[in-house]
């Protein structure tokens, strides 16, 4: 494998692709409604929380709408879980569609089929979170002992570290077949990890990180540092440029999301399950 040639080639994939201006306008204003509220949410948090510092707290509260806050987070929640089970599906149908390594047909279409594969692999997410909650109670146990709590919290650490990176190949073992079989055990994925797979996620985890700071994190820095700017200086509203800078910066994490993703194909492919299904056997889209 080339580290380079496969990120170039996963870019490629999601980029150039059929009815790319199209499927790209529909994530960018799915990732933009999710980036939307949550900016709004924290807005409203940092508004309550000026409230409460107020020295007239009791006339600050009569002029704050409670109502059209409540029925905005519960609007945005049920938006919320909406949007994030179809980009989690979606997720699931990119990392299928990767394993067509002849295919340029990668990036999904925006339907409903997302859907179903969320809720296909759901009863594994299921018991993968309940495993996780209750290694969460055990390294809360660890905080009531001395030394030995010490050691135990940083071996639990170490295990929830490779758990998770397990479970992201158990994810793509999923979506290759749609098949559950010999998944729900989590500690399943600890076999993943081996000395080859370590030495590239460190690879891809420095590429990303680079990539993560000068693609996401410059601009999204940069809108942020103008809008503040513009504020200070002539007295603009900052929300709309602070706005801007949260869907683009929603949307270009999610793309690196699937971009990683498809990296992580390459790696499962390569060191994990060499036996790769033919490509004749997808349905890309």
């Amino acid at each position: 494998m080339n580290l380079f040639s496969i990120i170039v080639d996963g870019f490629a994939k999601i980029f150039f692709t059929r009815d790319r201006f199209l499927k790209h306008a529909c994530l960018l204003t799915i990732t933009g409604l999710l980036s939307l509220g949550s900016a709004k949410c924290q807005m409203i948090s940092e508004e309550i929380k000026k409230l409460s510092q107020n020295s007239n707290v009791t006339s600050a509260l009569q002029n704050f709408d409670f109502h059209s806050i409540l029925g905005f987070v519960i609007g945005f929640v049920i938006v919320g879980l909406i949007i994030g089970t179809f980009l989690n599906g979606y997720n699931l149908k990119f990392i299928h569609n990767s394993f067509c390594e002849n295919s340029d047909e990668v990036l999904p279409n925006i339907d409903l089929e997302p859907y179903k594969w969320f809720f296909n692999i759901l009863p594994l997410y299921i018991v993968w979170g309940l495993t996780f909650v209750g290694i969460a109670l055990l390294i809360k146990l660890c905080f009531v002992l001395p030394l030995l709590g010490v050691l135990l919290l940083i071996a639990f650490a170490i295990l929830l570290i490779f758990l998770k990176l397990g479970m992201v190949f158990m994810q793509i073992k999923f979506a290759k077949t749609q098949d559950r079989t010999g998944l729900y055990n989590i500690f399943n994925g600890l076999s993943y990890m081996k000395g080859p797979v370590i030495g590239w996620l460190l690879l891809f985890g420095l590429a990303f990180f680079v990539l993560y700071s000068v693609i996401i994190f410059v601009p999204t820095f940069l809108i942020g540092a103008f809008a503040e700017l513009a504020s200070g200086l002539f007295g603009f509203n900052s929300e709309v440029p602070l706005f801007a800078g949260g869907v683009i910066g929603g949307y270009l994490g999610y793309v690196f999301q699937l971009l990683s993703n498809y990296c992580m194909v390459q790696i499962y492919n390569n060191f994990i399950d060499v036996e790769n299904i033919p490509d004749e056997t997808f349905e890309n889209n």
